[in-house]
């Protein structure tokens, strides 16, 4: 289970990378003019980059074998009526 949500998460990860690359290519190609192109790039890109540091980073602190003994604990599947 613990492969799976990795492989989920790093699914997550390339498709923020194809995202950021767009958003970087539209930035660059169809930008008013050089200057403000320069400006939003960089600040995209610093934004990009500590936005995605701050989640891997709670992502790897995560304890998930802990959180899944606790979903399969829940016993979700009974009915209380």
């Amino acid at each position: 289970m613990n492969i799976a949500f990795i492989a989920f998460y790093l699914m997550f990860l390339v498709g923020c990378f194809v995202a950021s690359i767009f958003i970087i290519y539209h930035i660059t190609r169809y930008s008013i003019n050089k200057k403000s192109s320069t400006i939003m790039l960089a600040l995209f890109v610093s934004v990009l980059l500590i936005l995605l540091l701050i989640n891997f980073s709670i992502f790897t602190n995560l304890d998930l074998d802990k959180s899944f003994n606790f979903i399969s604990n829940l016993d979700i599947g009974s009915s209380s009526f």
